[in-house]
């Protein structure tokens, strides 16, 4: 779970956000272990990192990692999950997605244990989105890849090695990035790009 941003458009840590009576990291967290992950990696970082970290402490089966530079991308703190990671794969998850399903994650976890691609992406309506599985064969590739392309670049440098897996749920592309966003989710209206 990616939640070490500094949500400057935000104006408030997005994992500590309140949405149907949790917050949106305690929410995403119960998602993934309702989807069937066993250990949650929940990497935060500054100015929010305390904070978010100590949420995250109080939830089951997670672990905090920190992510000392978080400014570098959303691939600087995959790289900080991966080396604590002992899973024969990662599921990236973002806190900024709080609305992704429980169906979703079983479905992404699913295709990869029928033997699906080494990235499995979930696609819903014609767009992909989170959380996006990569096989633990990925991950020197992604220890070594430049910061700056993220997790996408790898993804489309070879688009024959990534399984798509049809959802019907548009929170894999739901993100929560400012309160025009935020406000949108509340009142129940999906927020728009």
């Amino acid at each position: 779970m990616l939640a070490a941003g500094a949500s400057s458009r935000m104006g408030a840590p997005k994992a500590l956000l309140a949405w149907s009576g949790e917050s949106f990291l305690a929410l995403a967290c119960r998602r993934l272990r309702e989807g069937g992950v066993a250990r949650t990696i929940v990497v935060v970082g500054p100015p929010h990192g305390e904070l978010v970290g100590a949420a995250a402490t109080a939830l089951p089966e997670v672990t905090v990692v920190a992510n000392p530079r978080p400014e570098e991308g959303q691939l600087s703190s995959l790289v900080c999950a991966l080396g604590v990671v002992g899973a024969n794969a990662a599921l990236v998850a973002l806190v900024d997605h709080p609305a992704v399903r429980a169906s979703t994650v079983r479905a992404v976890l699913a295709a990869h244990a029928q033997g699906a691609g080494p990235i499995v992406q979930p696609r819903s309506g014609g767009r992909g989105g989170h959380p996006v599985l990569v096989a633990r064969s990925l991950f020197a590739e992604i220890l070594a890849a430049p910061v700056e392309g993220g997790l996408r670049a790898i993804v489309k440098r070879d688009p024959a090695r990534v399984a798509i897996v049809e959802v019907d749920d548009p929170g894999i592309y739901t993100d929560i990035d400012d309160l025009g966003t935020y406000a949108a989710l509340v009142r129940g209206v999906p927020p728009t790009d």
